[in-house]
């Protein structure tokens, strides 16, 4: 008897391909830290655009909320604005966390080896 493996539908294999890229197993860590920077200057720009966070006048300061928010969600004096800016700096938070766990599995396997 010959085994066959189960191949996944072709939608959750697309969705899963830019998963799999970021991560790469657990032997890439430089592409997680190019994710996270990448989000943190996109998302920071998104804020600048929009005047998306309060007391912010300078696209550093922009960016300095952004790395905050996406670091520890300790906002360090600035306050997104509510509503829209509000959700997205929840997502920010939520993702930056999901991303420093990622990189610390990443780094730990990469270099347990």
């Amino acid at each position: 008897m010959e085994a066959k493996r189960k191949q996944k539908n072709p939608v959750i294999r697309f969705v899963e391909l830019p998963v799999q890229y970021i991560f790469g197993y657990g032997v890439h860590p430089w592409r997680v830290i190019a994710t996270w920077l990448l989000t943190v200057f996109s998302l920071a720009f998104v804020y600048w655009l929009g005047n998306g966070v309060e007391a912010a006048e300078s696209l550093v300061e922009y960016i300095y909320f952004s790395v905050v928010t996406a670091a520890t969600p300790g906002y360090g004096g600035y306050k997104p604005v509510p509503g829209f800016y509000q959700g997205l700096a929840s997502f920010e938070a939520i993702f930056g966390t999901f991303m420093w766990a990622a990189f610390i599995a990443t780094f730990a396997r990469k270099y347990m080896r």
